[in-house]
């Protein structure tokens, strides 16, 4: 009866798969870091973390009953990272969840694009033969009856596909997978973008509830060809402009700016940003979005800042204070492809979270050649939360209510930071150069006891300097693109660095009206509509 009943786990088996297992991961992390190296703007990520991720993932695949289908899983799987590598190599980041549905309606646009480069696949097409080949010929040495099969193990696998895909239907405001995080391995951005697509942008499409997207603007004309001028934008972070002395704060919180004021060389507006989020309003921005929803026009590169300025002749910069874990979800709406030079905190540091202090912001531009034309961002930490990490010591000069006083003195250090680029580009430039200075949204410190940011209800986390400082140029150019208003959108700031950098935008003050969006860029989780000129009063809010 003993021997009936009796029953030994087979850790022989156990033990034979994790040995596949460790040997299918290693080629899969593989190709991965040798693309990451081969792709400048990709870090090394492999951490313990991320390792024990891949590994369970190809336990678990090998574990399958079906020999059948393992094969096919993995075919699969190497083509989503053919499809992932040859999308970051033309465009800078993971595929977006859009695009395959793009990919299936516009299929003769999407081969014609990709037709005209070639060039770009090599290098993807190598790393995938390479991982297939490993592949095959590991699954062909794995004995069938000495590897673990686990009973139902391929219903549990489907059964969490399809979680991913209700998850992200069930909650109305998920971010799960609506855009690529290149820190991220690409099978799990290919899972992860396929929930959002399947969950979200499908029933979407299919119920009517995708009532904001927005027609596709083209590229604007070119009217002046390669302008001999250079661009320098400061994006900042977190600051609300009401803390800034330059708009009457109290507090001499910008010495250095309100010494300007009387200057023929600068002008100030009042800023309202495109969103209260860093993820929707920078890709907002260096699009040119002027609505929701404005994905379809970033994946169309259209009307991307650092493309037009390259097409135009210019050499593109985006140096970041941030960490590469802070600008994750960010790099992809960039259109990476077509900056010359980027750089972040992580590539200082080699921590993939540590973020630098501003302070570096004036030796990153030794590296822009300022004697040819650069089209330069120069993106702060700013004034973002913890305050009190945000600024040296020798920046303690406010006290009063800590978290207020800190945020004052992360203000009072921007000024100061603002001043040394300044005088760099002073002493180092011939050409005409504009320097503009604006921040990705505003923040609370207190008001109505809110803190931080990401609320459209609350108007200062949407309130932002804006401020153009011209040398060796006419500021009166700015002056009169910008018209009378004393309010400036996010949308007009890049539709003026566009004319700068040589486009036909028009008059840029040919709308009374500008869009604040809430945590996504298409306008489902709420947005606002306000009067430039009306004091930037609400229109409508959506919520």
């Amino acid at each position: 009866m003993n021997k009936v009943f009796s029953w030994k786990f087979p850790w022989h088996k156990l033990f034979f798969t994790l040995r596949f297992a460790l040997l299918i991961s290693a080629v899969f992390i593989i190709i991965e870091q040798i693309f990451r190296l081969y792709q400048p703007s990709l870090a090394f990520n492999l951490t313990p973390e991320s390792f024990g991720e891949l590994f369970l993932t190809h336990f678990l695949l090998l574990s399958l009953k079906n020999k059948r289908a393992i094969y096919a899983v993995y075919t699969v799987l190497i083509l989503l990272v053919l499809f992932e590598f040859i999308h970051f190599s033309y465009f800078g980041s993971w595929i977006f969840p859009l695009e395959y549905y793009l990919f299936l309606v516009k299929f003769r646009e999407t081969f014609e694009t990709f037709s005209t480069v070639t060039s770009i696949v090599f290098v993807p097409v190598l790393l995938s033969v390479f991982a297939f080949t490993a592949v095959l010929v590991a699954l062909g040495k794995m004995d069938d009856d000495r590897r673990l099969r686990i009973p139902y193990l391929s219903a549990l696998l489907v059964s969490l596909l399809i979680f991913v895909v209700v998850r992200v239907y069930a909650d109305e405001h998920s971010r799960k997978g609506a855009r690529p995080n290149n820190e991220v391995n690409p099978v799990r951005n290919a899972v992860e973008t396929l929930g959002y697509l399947f969950g979200r942008i499908v029933p979407d499409k299919i119920t009517g509830r995708h009532r904001y997207a927005q027609p596709v603007t083209d590229t604007p004309a070119v009217v002046m060809s390669h302008p001999s001028v250079n661009v320098i934008l400061i994006m900042g972070e977190s600051l609300n402009r009401n803390y800034m002395s330059l708009y009457g704060y109290e507090k001499p919180t910008t010495p250095y700016l309100d010494t300007l004021k009387n200057d023929p060389g600068f002008l100030y507006r009042k800023g309202i940003s495109s969103g209260v989020y860093t993820d929707v309003s920078l890709p907002s921005f260096f699009n040119m979005i002027y609505r929701p929803d404005g994905v379809p026009q970033i994946l169309s590169t259209n009307t991307c800042l650092f493309k037009l300025a390259k097409e135009n002749g210019f050499a593109t910069s985006f140096q970041s204070a941030q960490s590469s874990d802070g600008l994750s979800n960010i790099k992809g709406y960039l259109c990476m492809r077509w900056i010359d030079r980027f750089v972040d905190s992580s590539s200082i540091t080699g921590d993939f979270y540590k973020n630098i202090l501003d302070n570096q912001l004036p030796d990153y531009l030794k590296a822009v050649d300022l004697g040819r034309p650069s089209f330069a961002v120069l993106h702060q930490i700013g004034s973002h939360s913890p305050y009190r990490t945000r600024y040296p010591s020798a920046f303690e000069r406010f006290n009063g209510e800590a978290e207020r006083s800190e945020y004052e003195n992360t203000v009072l250090y921007t000024d100061e930071v603002i001043r040394k680029i300044i005088s760099y580009i002073k002493a180092h430039t011939k050409l005409p150069t504009y320097i503009l200075f604006t921040s990705d949204h505003g923040e609370s410190v207190g008001e109505g006891g809110a803190y931080g940011h990401g609320q459209l209800e609350r108007a200062e986390q949407h309130m932002v300097p804006f401020f153009a400082y011209a040398i060796n140029a006419d500021i009166g150019r700015i002056d009169k693109l910008l018209g009378a208003s004393e309010f400036v959108s996010h949308f007009d700031m890049a539709r003026l660095i566009a004319a700068l950098l040589g486009y036909d935008v028009s008059r840029l003050n040919d709308h009374d009206v500008c869009y604040v969006c809430g945590p996504d860029i298409s306008g489902m989780t709420g947005y606002l509509e306000l009067n430039l000129s009306n004091e930037g009063a609400v229109i409508k809010s959506v919520q």
